[in-house]
Formats: structure tokens, sequence, C-alpha cells
């Protein structure tokens, strides 16, 4: 019969020294305080009530990703968040504000919202800062921990989450930055239409799910392509006004339309 290999004691003692730690870890090191570095309109005591259920879980184990969306879910107001462990048991959480990405107005009032689709707080009219475009339909207002209301203006029509979300991120940088004048959802579509200039209604169309593209970097190369075409007619003419189709990879459309932006303009004159 052949011979049994012999087990080594040594191997053995390591491994179960091994897994009494990993046990030690899992049960000894729970998170018992939570420590808050904020500059953010949040007290420490706000961004701790938020965090509050992750108090007890396992330090090692806690998922840092989900704690972060969680709480900027609960708190509009927080745009950047770094989190990270101290042991043996502390969680600490820096927070940075978020900026506001346009105005909703409802009729009631004017809400200033964020990258997230959040609205952030009511301001008056004379109040609001300059630059920040008009957004038509529908943004999620955080009013607690527990519960949310949805701000709207008349149309009530609902944004693609993604599709704001990813505009916002692209317009960061952009030659159209700083030059958009409202931003509308487009039932047919995932992004939204742009109101680039007050005159030319940008409809940015679908992402293409078969591209190699990034969503990101569609989004960005569309901007582009508007940005570039804008250049060229407004060269042409004196202030044209008119849609640019944006859908088609690479390609703008241009469709001349004189009521293009004269709502806004008769309004702001």
């Amino acid at each position: 019969m052949p011979a049994t290999p012999k087990q080594n004691p040594r191997l053995i003692a390591v491994l179960f020294a091994a897994i009494v730690m990993l046990a030690a870890a899992i049960v000894l090191l729970p998170v018992r305080t939570i420590e808050i570095n904020t500059d953010c309109p949040y007290t420490a005591e706000q961004i701790l009530e938020a965090a509050e259920a992750e108090k007890g879980l396992n330090l090692l184990f806690l998922d840092k990703k989900q704690l972060a969306a969680d709480i900027r879910e609960r708190l509009p107001k927080i745009g950047g968040l770094i989190i990270h462990r101290k042991l043996p048991g502390t969680l600490v959480i820096t927070a940075t504000p978020s900026s506001a990405s346009g105005v909703l107005h409802n009729g009631e009032g004017y809400w200033l919202v964020n990258n997230r689709g959040q609205c952030m707080e009511e301001f008056r009219k004379e109040m609001l800062p300059e630059g920040l475009p008009i957004l038509n339909g529908a943004f999620r207002k955080a009013l607690s921990a527990e519960a949310e209301e949805e701000v709207s203006d008349a149309s009530g029509v609902n944004y693609a989450p993604e599709g704001f979300v990813l505009l916002c991120e692209a317009l960061n940088g952009s030659p159209l930055d700083n030059r958009i004048s409202s931003v509308t959802p487009n039932p047919a579509y995932t992004l939204p239409d742009i109101l680039i200039d007050g005159r030319y209604l940008g409809v940015l169309g679908d992402i293409d799910s078969a591209s190699t593209d990034s969503p990101l970097t569609q989004v960005q190369n569309k901007l582009k392509v508007a940005a570039a075409t804008i250049e060229v007619l407004d060269k042409r003419s004196p202030k044209p006004r008119g849609i640019l189709s944006l859908n088609e990879k690479g390609k703008a459309y241009y469709h001349e339309d004189f009521s293009i932006g004269q709502e806004e303009t008769e309004t702001n004159s």
C-alpha cells in the first residue's frame, strides 16, 4: 500500500492561526466611532446621522463606495466624499460641497440643482448665481435621510437620470461650458436637449451601446461637434438660430429655425 503523506504540524498551526485572526477581525473590529471633516453647509451631526447605519459593521469589510452613495443621496449639498479606515474602529469621512449645475423654476420658486439631479436649496430670483442654465422637467429633492419628494416645472417631464449626469460631467471643461441657456428632457432620447447661446437647440440624442467609446466620451464628442459647427455657422451669418441634430456619431445636421430662443429673448428684454 502507498505510504500516507505526513501532515506538516507547522503548516496546520499557521492555517489555524490565520483562521483565528480572521474571525477575530470580523468580531473585534466593528465601527465604533465616525470622525467627520467637512466644509459643507451641513453640520458634522447631520453627516453623522446620514452615516449612522454603518456603526457596528466590520471596519475592514465595510463598503465605502456604497456608504458614499448613501450619504450623497440623503444630503444633496455634498459633492466629494473621501472615506478611510483608522484602526482599530474609526471611520473617517471628509466631505466637500456640491456645486450647482442649473436652476429649476417651478412657478413657485427657484431651486439650485446639483449634477446628480437633486434640488439642493430654494433661492429668490435676485439671489441666484449667474451663468447657470434653466432646467426644465422634474428633479429629486432630498428632504431627510428617510424621505424624498419631487420638485418639477409645469411640464412634469422626468429626466433620464443617467443622461443628465453624463451631460453635467461632459460639460466640465467643454467648449460649451457656461454657454448652455437651458436643459430640457427629450422623451424620445436618453440625453436631454440643450439650448446653446440662446440660439441653437442641440438635440443630443442617445448613447450608442454598441460603440467602443464610453458614454461620457460620446457626450463629450457630441459637444465638441456642436461647438465646431456653431463656430462655422456664426461666420456665415449674424446670429443664426436653428436646430442641431447630434444623434449621429461625429456629425451635426443643422435646420434653420428662427423661433429657437425667441421666448427667452422676449423674456429677458
